[in-house]
């Protein structure tokens, strides 16, 4: 397949559910067999437009945005937890009545996702693990000076619109060092890709990281689709630890992605869209 082109990424419009009283924004694009994708925190249902626009013909996507992430969803308006998130997002699947259909969480989303299923709410065919996790307290561990740095500056009345904005100067701050996907860089993709996330609620998101201080396993050990477990050679250490101990546990198939790092999802899809295909298929 030749290589994809930025401009040649399909713009999917969005279109929108009602639950719980939030608006769940959501594209919906391909013909095939339903795979239901879960985007990464703090992103937006944006990051799956490269992988439907190579498997429009195999599969129908439906990619929603997580309320209070990026995106166009409307705000959480219950605590931002982990189950709340997986009580959510199966009520909006399930909203579809399809019989079989597949599953793709990416990082955060493969973590709500899995804990959906291991609480009954979905019950997928296949899910493929991408970046993803069991448990998030190893990222609670590795960010818990500044989430509590977080909690003290609310405490003290600090609004959680500025801590945004000191955020976003330092994220384009960093940004012209990232050496991933240069070819990216200054097109409408990259830029929408970067105004979706910029569009969270910074209390959402980090409120979700404060309540993963205790080590709790979201996949348990009765999971029953069958799952390929995909990460990226130069994804964090924590990722990379937990996708193998996936693999073990579920008895998996693995996809080691190399020369990618934890956006080559977004960015590098043609690394893995060809195993994606197989194993969905």
């Amino acid at each position: 397949m030749p290589k994809i082109k930025p401009d040649q990424i399909i713009v999917v419009a969005n279109k929108h559910k009602n639950i719980a009283g939030i608006e769940i924004s959501y594209k919906r694009y391909g013909k095939g067999t339903p795979v239901l994708c879960f985007p990464p925190w703090p992103s937006s249902s944006l990051v799956f437009l490269p992988l439907i626009t190579l498997l429009q013909n195999d599969f129908e996507f439906i990619a929603f945005d997580m309320p209070g992430w990026g995106g166009y969803s409307g705000s959480m308006n219950q605590k931002p937890t982990i189950d709340n998130y997986s009580q959510i997002a199966a009520d909006f699947i399930n909203l579809f009545k399809f019989k079989n259909y597949h599953i793709i969480g990416y990082s955060f989303g493969g973590m709500i996702a899995a804990n959906a299923i291991k609480k009954g709410l979905l019950k997928p065919e296949k899910m493929i693990f991408a970046s993803s996790l069991y448990s998030g307290h190893e990222i609670y561990k590795r960010y818990e000076q500044q989430i509590k740095r977080y909690e003290k500056l609310k405490n003290l009345g600090v609004p959680d619109w500025f801590m945004k904005e000191v955020f976003k100067s330092f994220v384009r701050w960093k940004l012209p060092n990232y050496s991933y996907f240069p070819e990216y860089k200054n097109t409408k993709l990259f830029k929408q890709f970067l105004k979706e996330d910029f569009m969270a609620d910074f209390g959402s998101i980090v409120g979700l990281l404060t309540t993963l201080n205790e080590p709790v396993d979201f996949v348990g050990e009765k999971f029953k689709p069958k799952s390929l477990v995909i990460y990226a050679d130069s994804d964090p250490e924590y990722i990379k630890t937990q996708s193998k101990e996936l693999v073990k546990r579920l008895k998996a198939k693995e996809l080691v992605v190399k020369d990618a790092d934890h956006n080559h999802f977004v960015f590098d899809i043609e690394k893995s869209e060809k195993q994606m295909k197989d194993f969905l298929a």
